[in-house]
């Protein structure tokens, strides 16, 4: 995997589609268990933003590219 600059917006961009998603219009029209779902993808998402910023992720990633090599 190659780590760029975009990675960290895109983490931004998933949360904001998703709040959107949840709380913008149509959002009445969400059923319940695709409204549970997309919380939990919200949830997730913000754990992720802040593990790639801290780091972790990419020493994983890095620890595993060099495990196959």
């Amino acid at each position: 995997m190659h780590h760029t600059a975009e990675t960290t917006p895109f983490w931004r961009e998933s949360i904001d589609w998703t709040r959107a998603a949840l709380d913008g219009h149509g959002s009445e029209q969400i059923d319940s268990p695709e409204r549970r779902r997309l919380r939990i993808s919200l949830a997730m998402q913000h754990e992720l933003e802040a593990e790639w910023k801290s780091g972790g992720m990419r020493q994983a990633f890095l620890r595993f590219e060099k495990r196959g090599a």
